[in-house]
């Protein structure tokens, strides 16, 4: 399962990454600069005389003058064709950057294309290796959540989780993708773990998953950090503990726990090391000077203005996702987090609500703490990781409740749902392809005629490609769905607390046809 995972989700964000002009995802020229500068040894930079909240390092021109060819950001009337070509230049040139208190790994790992491309090929080359390094976070989760014997709306959670802007970010070049898609496969691996025994041999390799994710979430954002408790936490909440109450007692777990707190120690030590250098030290955002309480609650009352950047804020945050796609995906979350607060029961639910904490009260103590001195910084993507992991557990608890659907029930639900995810995925990547091509001003019918900029092989090509994509994973997956056999609940993933010699309860509920423990033909 990994292998077809791995290539659906890769070649979704590739295609994201040839729709998306190069430098267009926010602050891309600095990501791609402090890249160049980490493969090249260069891991601080040196600050920039006079303003030291930059960076300086020697990168190759092409990639030194990215910082200056942006000139369609924050303008989504202008398309890319404002934009012209580039020159292949690999002389060695200063080049500043916001990005460099950044944590290097994900940047040593994007930057080795520069080392043997140059041009246009070097930065696609970059944006594949995000593309790839997503990818495979996203397939270990696919591959985990797949293990479980009843897991139809857990798999559901992680379909509605890769949203629009989660494949955007993959597929280009900034290290919030790869935060997002860690923590996905994080909190899978750490579930199936938790609720499923393991033989020694799965448990080496789990704990590997584990480590890895661990050492990529945590080395993106120093409020990552903060991600890998709440994982941890949550996953501990969500634990059958009749399958791992002996769990920690062996070697396997043991060194897993040890070499994942050393790897978060690790990355803490870089984010607490003074640099001379500080991120945005130089500039300031609106209503700088705001107090600190009513920062708090102004965030509190925006929480979901901020949820459009889990679903879809394009390019330099300038080009918002279609109402009609948005509101398909409001509902598909919404339905998820909703059945799961009401199938639910007991410890079950302590997982999905911390993640609800989460999401309504982080972004209200950082951006109170930071809105005096800097203004309002706080944008919706910087939750979306915590936003995909919430729509796992919920389909976990789900899956764990003692609701039972019948076949046909999950072939309609399955059917609707996945099309629906398909048709907004696709109308976010065709509206997006308009602003570049033609402006936002136009309509989707002037792409066809009045084109002033096209991605390599063409707009067109490449949302074909991209529906080809997007509907074979989407049968794959109904494939799967409909195949499972509704196992009782305490032989497989059982709410907490509920005995496992009764596994669905006295208050077991069929829905549908009456066929729950009926394989399903496709």
């Amino acid at each position: 399962m990994f292998v077809i995972a791995f290539v659906c989700f890769f070649a979704a964000n590739l295609l994201w990454s040839l729709a998306s002009p190069l430098r267009s995802s926010p602050d891309e020229p600095a990501h791609f600069i402090r890249a160049a500068a980490v493969v090249r040894g260069d891991l601080t930079g040196q600050p920039k005389a006079g303003e030291t909240w930059l960076s300086e390092s020697l990168v190759p021109k092409y990639i030194a003058d990215t910082q200056g060819r942006t000139c369609y950001a924050y303008q989504p009337d202008v398309s890319a064709s404002c934009d012209g070509p580039v020159d292949p230049d690999d002389t060695p040139t200063p080049a500043v950057t916001t990005a460099n208190s950044n944590h290097p790994l994900f940047y040593a790992i994007t930057g080795l294309p520069t080392l043997v491309l140059d041009g246009n090929a070097a930065l696609y080359g970059m944006r594949g290796m995000s593309a790839l390094l997503n990818a495979a976070m996203l397939a270990i989760a696919t591959m985990s959540l797949w293990q479980f014997p009843r897991a139809r709306f857990a798999l559901m959670g992680l379909v509605a989780g890769f949203t629009p802007m989660v494949a955007f970010l993959s597929g280009t070049l900034n290290p919030n993708g790869v935060e997002v898609t860690a923590a996905v496969a994080l909190i899978s691996v750490l579930l199936l773990t938790l609720r499923r025994a393991s033989s020694t041999r799965l448990l080496w390799e789990r704990g590997a998953m584990v480590v890895l994710a661990t050492l990529l979430l945590s080395s993106t954002r120093s409020i990552s950090l903060l991600w890998v408790l709440v994982i941890v936490v949550a996953a501990l909440l969500a634990a059958d503990w009749r399958s791992a109450k002996d769990l920690f007692r062996r070697p396997a777990a043991i060194v897993t726990v040890v070499v994942s707190g050393l790897v978060a120690v690790g990355a803490m030590a870089w984010f607490l090391t003074p640099l001379t250098t500080y991120g945005d030290g130089g500039q300031t955002y609106p209503e700088v000077g705001t107090g600190y309480w009513t920062g708090f609650l102004q965030m509190l009352v925006s929480t979901f203005d901020y949820a459009q950047g889990w679903i879809g804020l394009f390019g330099w945050i300038d080009t918002a996702l279609p109402l009609s796609a948005m509101a398909i995906w409001t509902v598909a979350a919404g339905s998820l987090v909703a059945a799961a607060f009401i199938v639910g029961r007991g410890r079950a639910l302590l997982a999905p609500l911390l993640l609800v904490l989460v999401l309504v009260f982080v972004p209200a103590f950082v951006q109170a703490a930071l809105v005096t001195e800097m203004g309002y910084i706080w944008q919706g993507r910087y939750t979306l990781a915590m936003f995909a992991v919430l729509l796992v557990l919920c389909g976990v608890v789900i899956d764990g409740s003692d609701v039972v659907l019948g076949v046909r029930t999950t072939r309609r639900l399955a059917t609707i749902a996945l099309g629906a995810l398909v048709i907004a995925h696709l109308i976010a990547f065709v509206n997006t392809l308009r602003r570049y091509t033609v402006g936002s001003q136009y309509s989707f019918a002037d792409m066809l005629q009045h084109v002033t900029w096209q991605p390599p092989a063409g707009w067109l090509p490449l949302s074909v490609a991209y529906l080809v994509v997007l509907t074979a994973g989407a049968v794959l997956l109904r494939r799967r769905l409909l195949n499972y056999q509704d196992a009782p609940v305490g032989s497989v993933a059982q709410t907490p607390g509920r005995r496992a010699e009764d596994p669905l309860g006295p208050a077991a509920k069929l829905i549908g046809d009456g066929t729950a423990n009926r394989r399903a033909s496709t």
